[in-house]
């Protein structure tokens, strides 16, 4: 029948749509042509009712708004799609489809019409949408979202005040209320750009009344919420940044000098009215007073206009936390959309953590207003926790968290407030946060041998708090701590062995090493692999558990709480049964033989055995701080989220490749062997025989005789002369790599641009975050998929350049490197490649500047270069004395720290000290702008630019010989 056939079409057109918007496998010109072609099918068989919906995504898919070749054309070919098959149709077809498509189709018609530079045109037609619509204009002017700030358990009063802001005709239906709330949301968007309306009326008028668009009964993502919150955040930015503006700093100076000239006056009048009175006397004495009431009353307008905007900014900030709170709370079907909030949330509540009115919005969110246990006797038992609130989100950040954490006294609600965040995280995430919170624990233990151990600051405060929290998590789970710390004890008694000289491996039980002694862990997971996180499953037990706790008299986390109630012990087991169901492997043992490396850090490669029955290699290394390379590896995971919400970066399959670190004190730490690798230096020419320069360049200078004669020469124009000689006498060879590992065609070519993918994701990524050290020991290469993995991330942020031979190379595009690409080099897939991920790195900026604006409160995060790490790469550090060296507070010293608190802007009341974090990110703001000496840059130019700045010989000449710039 012909209903029969428009469902099969329906459903083959949602699959297909789903498969794109999931997987991205196909392009956009490929599905815009199938697309197109299924929508004149429906016309030809005259199925009308589908046809709105049809063009409406079809113009959608041509003309994204979010892309950067959303220009002219796409957007032409957006229109021609969305009107074609509705006005060739024979029939009124809009008037035949559900009210739903008929609006999203108008909403469509809208953005293309704001798109071609018809802004108010298209606000009027976005406004007779939600007129349409049924929406109910109230004057209430609050800023707080009212009957709609819980999207769970509403009672009836707010149910139906929800329901006010909406005519109930028609019926609402999940995708009229999506259309609703879309429509609200891209109106009050255009209203702040164009500044037609002020703040507080489009966030009431338009973003809350999308966000009670939704019954939240059926909220299934939290769109609306997160545009209230983002909305708040501007607003209260805008505020901030004119409080710190040059012209408001300006005037808060004039206040002073009036509030002096006032008190000079007052003297000068107390003065007159000394002694015998005169009618000159009184007038100077009615004069000085005229002048005083004036200055008095521009000094109160003038306060009370910064008294004002401070006040305001408090209001737009609580409510942006507020709906940043309850947007994840509402389970966002989004997990891009959830790390952005996360991560801005997060920087927010840093940025005011000693304010008590955010700790105790936080507080009331994530453990419920009926909350009292606000003291720390209170908070810090296990038996009094109970959250409903989804903390599984802000696991990406658990390592900032507990680095704020601390045992000083007065510390205040915050302290309060994080230990409980902490404690619950810790309960239902242990594999995920016990390592972590052991390392902090373990910030004291630094041997008196390790080298420069007097540079290490030992927190004592967030040593005692550390070791509270692991106490307080143990009481209830001793076996698992107890685990944890002999596995710990175990790494890290092997990690600060020292290296003897004539052997190159160890026997774990002949020597004694504890490592010999761990048996069967079944509670420990394998630490250097990736563990999965089921949010979605581990939230919805937490949620049941809560919900429960109030239909029982015993406290949830007690042993009568197990006895009594047998369902609610499985619901608490459900997180151990996932595991279990996901076999996550745990510790079985230790292989007896672990390897000795060669290294100024001694490591040592060791074999853990596993309940999978597989054999997992790990890197334990002494001596150094493995927590800056855990920071960064978590920032390219978080740059890889990015790269994933886009579709040209899936079809290219730009990525980076990333491995586990697990810091266990500040000198030592375990990471993840990656497999099937090995250095670009051992493949090209450390090997004297065996490596590919060798083998085929035979005649050609050694890497040695390089090293040597560029040693040698001179800066300047005669070490650019050197290594011109070089280049003559050394030639690269790197493309005999994917002729010998994949002999096969098809595979070569596959492989090789899985290559030249991987160094131009890695290479941009590099440029934006300041990643230093490339030399060919820290790339490795792995021999079956042909990717670049960048280790020893110590140098970033542009620590390079503080180097005493600076680093003046956006990142390693030698001529080796270049040699795998092809015979095209850098242009093509390189190019192309490196112009996607730069523009979607620039696209989201904003979530990218909010991560590292949570990254600038971590306070054991090394900004500037340390002299360990500048020792170890036999260049001494600028030191800024101002970073290092608190004591010498000079006049010179005082001039710098006030031109750079005027630098840093909007992050002054952030960094509290901390400049060298401030000017990197700023530096990094410039870059994600494109700009370049006081020019900004197109995406494809900036490109253009640092390929030219990679490859410039005098540039790679200046290099440090130990670079190998020849190579």
């Amino acid at each position: 029948t012909e209903e029969e056939v428009a469902s099969n079409l329906m459903l083959l057109w949602g699959k297909e749509m789903e498969f794109l918007e999931l997987y991205g496998q196909l392009s956009r010109s490929g599905l815009e042509r199938l697309l197109s072609f299924r929508c004149s099918l429906f016309n030809a068989t005259e199925m009308y009712q589908m046809l709105p919906k049809m063009s409406t995504d079809l113009s959608k898919l041509i003309f994204q708004e979010n892309l950067t070749d959303a220009r002219d054309d796409s957007m032409h070919r957006a229109r021609d799609a969305l009107m074609r098959h509705v006005h060739n149709a024979k029939k009124d077809i809009l008037s035949l489809c559900n009210s739903p498509d008929r609006n999203a189709w108008f909403l469509q018609y809208a953005k293309l019409t704001w798109a071609g530079h018809d802004k108010h045109r298209a606000i009027s037609l976005c406004e007779q949408i939600i007129e349409q619509l049924g929406v109910i204009r109230k004057t209430d002017q609050s800023l707080t979202l009212r009957a709609a700030e819980c999207p769970v358990s509403l009672p009836d009063t707010a149910q139906s005040l929800v329901c006010e802001a909406w005519n109930p005709e028609p019926a609402v239906n999940d995708g009229l209320a999506e259309i609703r709330s879309e429509a609200c949301r891209v109106c009050a968007r255009w209203l702040s750009e164009q500044r037609l309306e002020d703040p507080v009326s489009i966030l009431h008028e338009y973003l809350h009344v999308g966000v009670s668009a939704f019954s939240f009964t059926v909220l299934r993502d939290a769109k609306s919420l997160f545009a209230v919150a983002n909305f708040a955040d501007e607003a209260r930015t805008k505020l901030q940044k004119r409080l710190e503006s040059p012209e408001f700093i300006a005037l808060a100076s004039l206040r002073g000098k009036k509030d002096a000239q006032i008190r000079k006056y007052e003297n000068k009048l107390a003065t007159l009215a000394q002694g015998s009175s005169s009618s000159s006397k009184k007038r100077d004495q009615q004069s000085i007073k005229s002048h005083i009431l004036r200055l008095r009353n521009e000094l109160k307008t003038e306060e009370e206009e910064s008294t004002k905007i401070k006040n305001d900014m408090k209001e737009w900030l609580l409510a942006s936390l507020d709906a940043y709170l309850l947007g994840l709370r509402a389970n966002s079907s989004t997990r891009h959309n959830d790390i952005q909030a996360v991560f801005r949330l997060v920087a927010l509540w840093l940025g005011h953590s000693q304010d008590s009115d955010v700790n105790m919005l936080i507080r009331d969110r994530i453990f419920g207003s009926n909350d009292v246990a606000t003291t720390s006797a209170r908070a810090s038992n296990l038996e009094n926790l109970q959250c409903e609130f989804p903390l599984g989100k802000f696991l990406p950040l658990f390592y900032q968290l507990s680095s704020r954490i601390s045992d000083e006294e007065g510390s205040g609600s915050f302290q309060t407030l994080l230990f409980r965040i902490l404690l619950v995280m810790m309960h239902w995430f242990r594999h995920h946060c016990t390592w972590q919170i052991l390392a902090l624990a373990n910030g004291d233990r630094i041997p008196e041998t390790q080298r420069s151990a007097n540079l290490y600051v030992v927190a004592t405060e967030k040593v005692r708090a550390s070791k509270r929290l692991l106490s307080t998590f143990g009481a209830k789970n001793a076996s698992y701590v107890s685990q944890v710390r002999a596995l710990d004890e175990a790494y890290y008694e092997v990690a600060i062995i020292a290296r003897n000289q004539k052997a190159d491996a160890i026997s774990l039980a002949r020597d004694g090493f504890k490592l010999s002694k761990v048996k069967a862990l079944k509670d420990v997971m394998i630490p250097t692999l990736p563990l999965p996180l089921q949010i979605a499953a581990q939230e919805s037990a937490n949620t049941r558990i809560a919900e429960s706790y109030h239909e029982v008299s015993e406290d949830l986390y007690s042993e009568e709480f197990y006895t009594n109630s047998p369902r609610n012990r499985r619901e608490f087991n459900r997180q151990r049964e996932l595991e279990r169901m996901l076999e996550v492997p745990y510790v079985v043992g230790f292989n007896d033989r672990a390897e000795l490396l060669s290294g100024i850090n001694q490591p040592k490669v060791v074999w853990i055995l596993a309940s999978d029955g597989n054999s997992y290699r790990q890197l334990v290394k002494g001596n150094d701080d493995m927590r800056q390379d855990a920071v960064m590896e978590q920032l390219f995971m978080i740059v890889n989220e990015l790269l994933q919400t886009d579709d040209d970066a899936v079809l290219r399959k730009l990525y980076i490749r990333t491995y586990r670190v697990v810091p266990l004190s500040p000198c030592a730490g375990i990471l993840q062997w990656v497999t099937h690798s090995m250095p670009l230096s051992q493949y090209l020419f450390a090997e004297e025989k065996t490596s590919a320069h060798p083998r085929y360049r035979p005649k050609d200078w050694t890497h040695l005789e390089c090293r040597a004669h560029l040693q040698s020469a001179a800066m300047g124009d005669d070490r650019r002369v050197a290594f011109e000689e070089i280049m003559q006498g050394f030639k690269p060879v790197l493309r005999h790599f994917f002729f010998e590992k994949f002999p096969a065609a098809s595979e070569w070519y596959e492989r090789r641009l899985t290559y030249t993918r991987s160094v131009a994701t890695s290479s941009m990524v590099g440029f934006i975050v300041g990643l230093g050290d490339r030399h060919c020991s820290n790339i490795l290469v792995d021999v079956k998929s042909a990717e670049v993995i960048h280790i020893d991330l110590g140098i970033a942020f542009e620590q390079g350049k503080t180097l005493r031979t600076p680093e003046r190379v956006p990142f390693r595009l030698t001529r080796d490197i270049v040699d795998g690409m092809g015979s095209c080099g850098v242009e093509g897939t390189f190019r192309v490649s490196a112009e996607t991920c730069l523009s979607i790195l620039r696209a989201n900026r904003s979530a990218l500047l909010t991560v590292l604006d949570v990254l600038l409160h971590d306070l054991l995060f090394r900004w500037a270069l340390s002299p360990t790490k500048a020792q170890e790469n036999n260049n001494p550090p600028i030191v800024d004395s101002a970073n290092v060296n608190n004591t010498n507070n000079n006049e010179n010293d005082n001039a710098e720290r006030a031109e750079s608190e005027i630098q840093v802007g909007a992050y002054k009341q952030l960094v509290k000290g901390n400049h060298a974090a401030a000017r990197c990110i700023l530096r990094i703001q410039e870059k994600l702008l494109g700009q370049n000496e006081g020019e900004v840059l197109s995406v494809e130019n900036q490109v253009a630019l640092l390929i030219y700045e990679a490859q410039d010989p005098h540039r790679l000449s200046q290099m440090f010989e130990g670079w190998a710039p020849w190579v």
